[in-house]
């Protein structure tokens, strides 16, 4: 087996793995009126700073597309290379939001 096959069969499985822990982290009590109401604020304050995170980082890959795109234009790299490096950005903030929900999940 190449790696061109382990590494995509290796992330299924880690996603597999977390969904199966995320389930289970949101089959537990919440706790007390009171743990339920901060732990709601907690995880209203993450989340609205991963959104005002977001709004920058957007910037910064705007940015480094424009620059690769360019660079692509004048070198022999691929314009595919902007193409992979937006979808890296998109799956990884998808994966710092998801890790977000699940970690204030987890705290309540």
């Amino acid at each position: 087996m190449t790696i061109s096959y382990i590494v995509p069969i290796s992330g299924l499985i880690a996603l597999i793995i977390a969904g199966i822990l995320a389930y289970y982290v949101s089959r537990k009590p919440r706790g007390t009126q009171k743990m339920q109401e901060i732990s709601d604020y907690i995880h209203k304050g993450a989340l609205a700073f991963l959104k005002e995170e977001y709004k920058i980082i957007s910037i910064f890959v705007i940015v480094v597309v424009i620059v690769l795109l360019i660079t692509s234009y004048f070198t022999d790299l691929p314009w595919e290379t902007s193409i992979a490096f937006i979808v890296g950005a998109i799956f990884s903030a998808l994966a710092g939001d998801i890790g977000m929900r699940i970690a204030t999940m987890a705290n309540a």
